[in-house]
């Protein structure tokens, strides 16, 4: 991927997680609203704002890490038993991240 587009993602990301509108997110940097979406379609930030901004997507990313909630077995009618792990989690205020693990147990 881009490492510009990649970059104007996890901007978008960061952005939507803390609940700022691109108004309330340019005044944090005291920039005008069309330098954030220029920033949230590609456009590198200039280089007085990547301290910043750097040190606020690295903050966004630790806490985008949830931790492990278990893994569960359920025997389902049929050999062999299967591992099943499911985790949902909020991502963005609109959506949830459902993640799903199958393992056949061996042995």
């Amino acid at each position: 991927m881009n490492p510009s587009i990649e970059l104007a993602q996890r901007i978008r990301r960061c952005r939507r997680r803390l609940g700022e509108t691109q108004e309330a997110f340019a005044a944090r940097f005291k920039v005008k609203r069309l330098s954030v979406i220029n920033w949230e379609k590609g456009t590198i930030p200039n280089e007085e704002h990547m301290p910043e901004l750097t040190k606020l997507l690295n903050t966004e990313m630790l806490t985008e890490r949830e931790p492990d909630l278990g893994t569960y077995q359920f025997l389902l009618p049929f050999e062999p038993p299967l591992g099943i792990a499911i985790r949902i989690s909020p991502k963005y205020a609109d959506t949830i991240h459902l993640e799903l693990k199958i393992k056949t147990k061996v042995g």
